[in-house]
């Protein structure tokens, strides 16, 4: 028990959010990787996400938190 509430709050240490061109495959569940942000490069899983087109322009915003790894 005390593994899955330690787990719960390292999870947070890392978050973020961004904006990019459309981009259907990056959903709510999925994995992803950062590189080139220095001590932030590391896998990332996506915790929200919404997909907009607006104008003609399709835009994907995304949340995610760092993946856990070893535990």
């Amino acid at each position: 028990m005390a593994k899955n509430i330690m787990r719960g709050k390292n999870s947070k240490e890392y978050t973020g959010c961004l904006e990019c061109g459309g981009d259907i495959a990056l959903a709510t569940g999925k994995m992803i990787a950062l590189s080139g942000y220095g001590e932030h490069d590391r896998k990332y899983i996506i915790t929200k996400s919404i997909q907009k087109i607006n104008a003609g322009i399709h835009t994907t915003r995304i949340w995610f938190e760092m993946a856990m790894e070893g535990y």
